[in-house]
């Protein structure tokens, strides 16, 4: 900006940890952070994108809103006119999956439940909605959480029982 460029976009790296000023309460100068940094957008006609952290209420759902899973400052929410969350439980990481869900859209749709590839190599996500019939092909193939722990039981069990052997074998073999 000091150069005469003008951003089409802004990039900010997690702005819940930007030097915050003033006094008062630290939720309230996340709020202020947040007005700034859509003010910031408006002044340049770009937008404003950053991460933020969820709390962990939030942690066993596949699909998180952020209006009930905010960390710090649930007054953050209201100020972004999109807001979408990504979450990876273990079953989606298991097929470099992602879920995402936008939260808040001011100018389309909300609520929306999205699935899809995630390289994290690269930080490449392709996402789609879940009646395409990409989303529900990797849906499918994703195990149930049930699913899941039986199959880490069973892992478990095999290399139990194969350490159980080896152990019996290397007793046989000293006696």
């Amino acid at each position: 900006v000091r150069l005469g460029y003008i951003p089409e976009v802004i990039l900010i790296d997690y702005a819940d940890l930007l030097l915050l000023s003033g006094a008062g309460e630290f939720r309230n100068k996340i709020e202020t952070t947040y007005e700034d940094l859509k003010a910031l957008g408006g002044e340049y006609g770009c937008p404003v994108f950053t991460v933020s952290q969820l709390n962990r209420t939030g942690i066993s759902d596949d699909y998180v809103d952020s209006d009930v899973a905010a960390a710090e400052a649930f007054s953050k929410n209201n100020t972004p006119d999109f807001i979408m969350t990504f979450n990876r439980p273990e079953r989606m990481r298991e097929l470099n999956g992602v879920l995402a869900f936008v939260t808040k859209n001011r100018y389309g749709p909300d609520k929306v439940k999205l699935v899809g590839p995630m390289d994290t190599s690269t930080g490449t996500i392709q996402l789609y909605q879940l009646d395409t019939p990409e989303a529900q092909d990797i849906m499918r193939n994703a195990p149930s959480e049930e699913q899941r722990m039986r199959n880490l039981a069973q892992d478990r069990y095999t290399t139990f029982t194969q350490r159980r052997e080896a152990l019996n074998h290397q007793s046989v073999n000293l006696g």
